[in-house]
């Protein structure tokens, strides 16, 4: 039905639509399954330049991206509530991505969970990324991040592969800039790792002044990518959520 999302059931009771972290694709994600609502079909988004659309184009701009994933899937939450979930990058695109269905008078998301990334108003506190040379590049996301194996730094194949999508990505969060607008009418979740350095909590607690509903910080056992090294953790929150859907 869309390059967006692969495999999509026709008529679940709800969806849980996942975007990615800079770098990132769908297996974080489907490693939740079995730990979700059985009536809720999982849906990854899969973004250009990566996977299934690994041939396509990558998109550096989020006022490119948003648009077209719109159109994407659409004919996925025509008819069905859903909620959204986005990790770091995704956390931005799930925002950027309801404010636009409310300007196109589209379905919106019943929830919106965001995941180890700062309130998009907020100015970044570190120099951006993108430009980097590629070893500064794997250097100063490793010191953030972590989550760069040696035995990818080490193979040049994987690298030449996987550099070009996580440069493309940390442009499409380098160049972007948040412009004002009325609060979503979503209840947004914010979840945070306990241990993630990369943000704090003050960052996280300024996503309230995005919704004009419910609002709610939860911790999360370990660092940055904690929906993947806690995903039982993580996958329990969402599916509370989820379970008040209909």
């Amino acid at each position: 039905m869309t390059d967006w999302i692969r495999n999509p059931l026709p008529s679940p009771r709800a969806r849980l639509i996942c975007l990615p972290h800079a770098g990132g694709g769908t297996i974080e994600y489907r490693r939740w399954k079995g730990l979700l609502p059985a009536d809720v079909d999982l849906n990854p988004v899969v973004l250009p330049g990566r996977e299934t659309r690994f041939s396509e184009s990558l998109v550096r701009r989020m006022s490119e991206l948003v648009p077209a994933m719109i159109q994407g899937i659409t004919p996925l939450i025509r008819r069905t509530p859903y909620i959204l979930y986005g990790h770091s990058m995704g956390s931005w695109i799930g925002y950027e991505l309801i404010r636009e269905l409310r300007r196109l008078h589209r379905p919106l998301p019943a929830h919106l969970i965001v995941g180890a990334r700062r309130a998009p108003h907020l100015p970044a506190s570190r120099p951006p990324l993108f430009a980097l040379p590629d070893a500064e590049l794997i250097d100063e996301i490793d010191q953030r991040y972590g989550g760069i194996p040696d035995a990818l730094r080490q193979n040049r194949e994987l690298l030449s592969i996987f550099l070009p999508v996580l440069r493309g990505d940390f442009e499409l969060l380098d160049t972007y800039a948040h412009t004002p607008a009325e609060p979503l009418p979503v209840p947004i979740t914010a979840l945070v790792g306990s241990e993630d350095a990369t943000v704090s909590m003050a960052e996280v607690r300024a996503w309230r002044e995005h919704t004009s509903e419910a609002f709610r910080v939860r911790p999360i056992s370990g660092g940055h990518f904690f929906h993947r090294d806690a995903k039982d953790e993580t996958a329990a929150v969402v599916a509370g959520i989820l379970r008040g859907v209909r």
